[in-house]
């Protein structure tokens, strides 16, 4: 739980971190200073930014630099990769596995690039090398941070080569994953040496719209007519068909516009994480309502927190495997949700970023569940009922709450595009796509004598989380172990519970 005399120094680690541009740390912590690897991992002062608990940002520049050059044919983005390579098994090392310590590709993907998550890092990667050449300029063309921002830049001059080649698949559509056909073979130089795996595209307008937008604003489309601007018109245009608003009626009555999710899971936000969206009055106003209904449904169903896709909770089966894929709200979804009893803290970074009061505190509300805060901050997943929890940590469910917490990376990118001259055409492209498809909409179900304008400009206030029953508290198992910040325990209890 969070401890009352922490809260003070807690805070004033947020404001530091706030007064820094930063970029992402690819291990999400825990809260407070005194435990290992946690917060204040993520840079403060002669960092921008640290790249997992391996070393500096110079050791990671190398190891994808080292990747890079023995995988030409990935264009400088990432398949799914071992982080210490692969044993002899085919499986990814572990620490204590013999041998080289080098990124490998992961069994299935030695050949093939998935577009929706390197458009994630290919933002990530634009966000890092803003941040470092603002320090280089400060100080100085010698230092370490010109020469990181150097190699960094090196790598986003690379995917900006290479992404049309390797993720445009011609009429408009976007390669869900791409294969390649010879890995020695620089996709950037020779684009016949990549093509659509099993012809699955990308049009979703969620986190797979940053692989587009990537494309449309940074890619080569020298080989086009007219720099590609009419097959980005195309792919725009197929976009937009794939997108849907749904009237929500709150439990006051007060009907509202929100997007119409895959499986309204808080993961499906992410581009709002790491991109300007909210600086667009529309789209800030749709997500905070979609956010306003993700609390709310929380609130009417009695569930101890939120839900998004994450890994399962101990005893849980979900979508055929350990991974629960569709959670969310099927009054807001497009796909059948398999369950409404797996919930995961990382869902609440949306509505952080939306009203930092009210996500924080749904956040703290699961947070208060049992074996849900731990050494290493808050677990993977959790059941409603409080029995049983997924015994890891990873990215997905770490780290978006933190860049939440510190306001995302929007408002980097939001510099890096103009400093490129291409935030108006970011602007323009997503008015464009939304405008038509929504205020129609909103303008249904205004209330009288209300202008489009005016609704749009109006932002919900976001419900809070009921208090935890006592009942349900004393109904719960007494062994789970409380938050103990113990820098000599290497094998914490929690990661392998006895009576999940």
């Amino acid at each position: 739980m969070l401890v009352r005399d922490r809260l003070d120094q807690v805070s004033q680690r947020f404001i530091a971190l706030k007064q820094g541009d930063i970029a992402l740390s690819a291990c999400g912590q825990a809260w407070f200073p005194e435990c290992k690897g946690l917060l204040a991992d993520f840079l403060l002062k002669d960092w921008p930014f640290t790249v997992g608990r391996s070393g500096s940002g110079q050791h990671n520049a190398k190891s994808l630099e080292d990747f890079d050059a023995r995988f030409p044919g990935y264009g400088g983005f990432l398949p799914w990769f071992c982080s210490r390579g692969v044993n002899e098994a085919g499986h990814c090392k572990s620490p204590t596995d013999p041998g080289d310590s080098k990124i490998m590709p992961l069994l299935g993907w030695e050949t093939s690039l998935p577009g929706l998550d390197n458009g994630q890092l290919a933002f990530g990667a634009a966000a890092v090398v803003h941040v470092l050449e603002r320090r280089a300029a400060q100080q100085g063309a010698s230092s370490r941070f010109a020469q990181m921002a150097q190699r960094w830049n090196a790598r986003l001059l690379r995917m900006k080569a290479s992404v049309v080649n390797l993720f445009y698949d011609g009429s408009g559509l976007v390669r869900m994953i791409a294969e390649l056909k010879n890995m020695t073979i620089d996709v950037a130089k020779n684009a016949s040496n990549a093509r659509n795996l099993n012809n699955m595209v990308l049009w979703d307008p969620f986190e797979g719209e940053m692989i587009v937008l990537f494309m449309d604003l940074f890619g080569n489309w020298s080989k086009f007519e007219n720099n590609g601007e009419e097959e980005k018109q195309r792919m725009w245009k197929i976009k937009a068909e794939h997108v849907e608003p749904v009237v929500y009626t709150a439990a006051d009555s007060t009907k509202m516009v929100v997007q119409k999710g895959f499986w309204f899971s808080a993961h499906e936000q992410w581009k709002t994480l790491q991109l300007p969206y909210m600086d667009i009055p529309l789209v800030k106003h749709l997500f905070a309502n979609g956010e306003f209904a993700r609390l709310e449904n929380s609130v009417q169903l009695q569930l101890p927190g939120l839900m998004a896709s994450v890994n399962a909770p101990n005893g849980v089966q979900c979508d055929a495997h350990p991974y629960c894929s569709a959670l969310g709200i099927q009054a807001l979804a497009e796909q059948p949700i398999f369950t409404e009893t797996v919930l995961t803290p990382y869902a609440a970074f949306p509505s952080i970023l939306v009203d930092s009061a009210a996500g924080l505190a749904w956040y703290n509300h699961m947070l208060a569940m049992p074996r849900v805060q731990t050494p290493v901050g808050s677990i993977e997943s959790f059941t409603n009922t409080g029995k049983a929890v997924a015994p890891m940590a990873t990215w997905d469910a770490k780290a978006t709450t933190v860049v939440a917490m510190l306001g995302g990376t929007g408002h980097i990118l939001r510099a890096y595009m103009e400093e490129h001259r291409l935030y108006g055409v970011f602007e323009d492209r997503v008015k464009s796509m939304y405008g038509p498809i929504f205020e129609p909409v909103i303008a249904s179900v205004l209330p009288s004598k209300v202008s489009v304008d005016a609704q749009i400009a109006r932002l919900p206030k976001l419900p809070l989380p009921s208090p935890h029953s006592q009942r349900a508290k004393d109904a719960l198992p007494e062994d789970f172990p409380s938050c103990r910040c113990l820098e000599d325990v290497k094998t914490p209890g929690f990661l392998q519970p006895k009576n999940p």
